[in-house]
Formats: C-alpha cells, structure tokens, sequence
C-alpha cells in the first residue's frame, strides 16, 4: 500500500518571543492548572489527538542522538522504547521537541 504524500508545513521565520508565546498559548489550552511538570504526554495524546508509540532500536536507524520522531502525516511521535522506560526526562523532552514541530 502506498503511503500518502508527507504533509506540506508552512514556513514562517519566527522570534523567539513568538515561539515562546505559541508554546504557552498551547500549554494553557491544553493544561490551564499550571502544573510542573508540564504534563506533556497528556497533552500529545489527549489534547492533540498524537499518538504515542514506543518503537524498539531507534538508536540503529539514526544513531545515539535519536530518542524519537514526529511521523510524516503528523499522527504519532514514536518514541525509544529504551529512553521511555529508563529516560523519562529525556523522553518528556522529545515528546515536547516534537510537539514543536507540530505547533510552529
């Protein structure tokens, strides 16, 4: 079965002051209470409708530096299984670096 085309991204050259308030509109959207940590996986899942998917090895696809992705369609961000059970900071960091991908 063929795979649909990858989703076509506007590209905007943002400030960082623009990045950050994107960021917060999306967090008080998503989880107003203000809670640290930023429930982010929550956030992914419930509130943007991504899936989160754990996938074994990513580290042989795209070397040490990969702990997870955003897939082409915009549908899930699959996530080291090795970083998710072992990681949880570094897992909490890819799933919020790839929900940027999504909300800029």
């Amino acid at each position: 079965m063929a795979q649909p085309p990858p989703v076509k991204l506007p590209r905007d050259i943002l400030s960082e002051q623009q990045i950050a308030d994107r960021a917060e509109a999306v967090r008080l959207q998503h989880d107003p209470s203000d809670q640290i940590p930023v429930p982010i996986d929550t956030i992914v899942e419930f509130g943007m409708g991504i899936n989160i998917v754990l996938a074994m090895g990513l580290e042989a696809v795209g070397g040490d530096e990969v702990d997870g992705y955003l897939t082409p369609d915009l549908q899930e961000i699959r996530i080291d299984q090795h970083s998710f059970l072992h990681m949880p900071q570094r897992c909490r960091f890819t799933l919020a670096h790839e929900c940027g991908h999504v909300v800029l």
